[in-house]
C-alpha cells in the first residue's frame, strides 16, 4: 500500500487543512466584495443632489479580488488532489503526478503572496480617496471627514473589520498551502525512490523464470 500511495494520509491532512482555510480565505474575501459594495452605496445615498461623492478603493479592491481568486483556485485544486486519491480510476494518476500537484500549489502560493503583501500593506496605511463635487466645485476633505465621524462611517481600511478579515486569514491559507506543497514533494520523492525497487525487483522474477525456462529445455533435450 505505501508504494502506491506514498504518504497517503499524511497528504490527505495536509490537503485538506488547505483546503479549509482556502474556503475560510474565499468567504472573507466575497464577503469583503459585497459589504464594501455596500457601503459605498450607502455613503453615496447619504447626499442630496447636485452633491456628486466619488469613492475609489482600487488599491485593495484589485489586490483583494486578486488574492481571493487565488484562494478559490487552491480550494478547487486540493479538494481535486484528495479527491483523486479516493477515485479507483484515478489513483495512479494521483501518484504520477505526485511532482506537478506540488508545483501547482507553489505557483499558487507564489500568486497569493504577491497579493497579499500589498493588499496588508494598503490595509495598515491608507484609506479610501472619497471626493465630494457640487457641480464643478470640489468640497474640502476637512468637511467630508466630519460627514464621515457624523454617519458613523469610516474610510480609514484598518478600522473596517471586514477588510482586517481579509489582511488576516489569508495568511493562514498561503502557510497551510506551502506546507501541502512541501508534503506533496515529500510523497514525490518517496514514490521516486520505491519506483526502481518495484521495477528490480520485477527484472529478478523475468530472470528466474528464464533461467527456469531454459533449464527446463536442456532437461528435454537431454533426455
Amino acid at each position: 500500500m505505501s508504494s502506491s500511495v506514498p504518504l497517503k494520509t499524511l497528504r490527505i491532512a495536509a490537503l485538506s487543512i488547505a483546503w479549509s482555510w482556502a474556503i475560510v480565505a474565499s468567504g472573507v474575501g466575497l464577503n469583503a466584495l459585497i459589504e464594501a459594495n455596500r457601503s459605498q452605496a450607502a455613503l453615496k445615498g447619504r447626499v442630496d443632489p447636485p452633491t456628486v461623492i466619488t469613492i475609489d478603493v482600487s488599491d485593495v479592491h484589485v489586490s483583494g479580488i486578486v488574492a481571493t481568486t487565488a484562494s478559490v483556485l487552491i480550494g478547487v485544486l486540493t479538494f481535486n488532489f484528495v479527491a483523486m486519491m479516493f477515485l479507483p480510476q484515478t489513483r495512479a494518476l494521483a501518484t504520477r503526478t505526485l511532482r506537478l500537484q506540488a508545483y501547482a500549489l507553489c505557483f499558487c502560493c507564489v500568486w497569493l503572496f504577491s497579493c497579499l503583501v500589498p493588499f496588508t500593506l494598503f490595509f495598515a496605511t491608507r484609506r479610501a480617496d472619497v471626493r465630494a463635487h457640487i457641480g464643478p466645485l470640489e468640497l474640502p476633505q476637512s468637511l467630508i471627514h466630519s460627514m464621515e465621524e457624523k454617519s458613523g462611517s469610516t474610510s480609514v481600511y484598518k478600522e473596517l473589520s471586514y477588510l482586517r478579515l481579509v489582511a488576516i486569514l489569508p495568511w493562514f491559507t498561503l502557510l497551510f498551502t506551502s506546507l501541502a506543497a512541501f508534503v506533496l514533494f515529500k510523497a514525490a520523492g518517496r514514490a521516486g525512490a520505491e519506483a526502481p525497487g518495484v521495477v528490480d525487483a520485477g527484472s529478478r522474477d523475468m530472470s528466474e523464470k528464464e533461467s527456469d525456462s531454459q533449464v527446463e529445455k536442456v532437461e528435454k533435450e537431454s533426455v
